[in-house]
């Protein structure tokens, strides 16, 4: 998701496969509902601080925010 900036209004609505996600850095924006009805979505991880993009968890009432995050040059998880 190279270049993301923003994640629109139930733009992941749904994904019941999804388990986790990384967003990068650039992501600014998140709706409160991006990630609503992800009911296996259990963790995102996120490079910023608490607080940095408002609404979290943004519709993914079963996950965990990993805040601060550290990526490798690949964009995973460290």
């Amino acid at each position: 998701m190279p270049g993301v900036k923003t994640i629109g209004s139930m733009a992941f609505a749904g994904c019941t496969a999804l388990t986790s996600i990384a967003l990068p850095a650039a992501v600014t924006s998140i709706t409160t509902n991006a990630f609503s009805g992800c009911t296996a979505l259990t963790d995102i991880y996120v490079s910023w601080a608490e607080g940095a993009v408002s609404g979290a968890p943004w519709g993914a009432t079963n996950a965990t925010i990993h805040y601060n995050t550290q990526f490798d040059a690949d964009g995973n998880v460290v």
